[in-house]
């Protein structure tokens, strides 16, 4: 009876851990789909964000921003992924990506499909469309890579 009590108490415990991101850290370099862009997913306390690393173009520059006075900075080294939290399911939530193709920002949650798969899904800042729009924003799919290429900027 004890041990059917450890087995029904334990089974919670082993369906949260199989929700968990694989093992390892989502710290790395990863590169795009298109293999046009790579970027870069650090630490800075508890908390996750990301740059740019690298563009096919290292010329680049944020064209599309919102505020005219950083149109001109370059792409490469732009810290676009800010401020994400580790949630209990191993997913990265409640930070934010800028899109520098538009121009704005989007709340976003990250996760590891698996340990050479980054998934990055945004969704609108409005919280009504959020839910509604969000499906329609997609899944954006980064493979790991080892190494950084060489426009890319000096991490802070």
């Amino acid at each position: 009876m004890k041990r059917w009590l450890r087995v029904v108490l334990l089974l919670p415990c082993l369906a949260v851990a199989s929700l968990a991101a694989p093992g390892g850290s989502i710290a790395g370099t990863y590169r795009s789909e298109a293999g046009d862009h790579r970027i870069e997913l650090f630490l800075r306390g508890e908390r996750l964000f990301g740059r740019i690393a690298w563009t096919r173009d290292p010329n680049l520059e944020d064209s599309n921003n919102e505020d005219p006075k950083l149109r001109g900075r370059r792409l490469v080294g732009l810290e676009h992924l800010r401020d994400f939290a580790r949630a209990p399911d191993g997913s990265w939530v409640g930070g934010s990506v800028y899109n520098p193709e538009d121009g704005r920002t989007y709340d976003a949650t990250l996760w590891l499909a698996s340990d050479q798969q980054l998934v990055i899904q945004g969704r609108p800042r409005v919280p009504i469309l959020a839910g509604i729009l969000g499906v329609l924003f997609g899944r954006i799919l980064y493979e790991r890579v080892e190494a950084e290429i060489s426009n890319a900027a000096p991490s802070d």
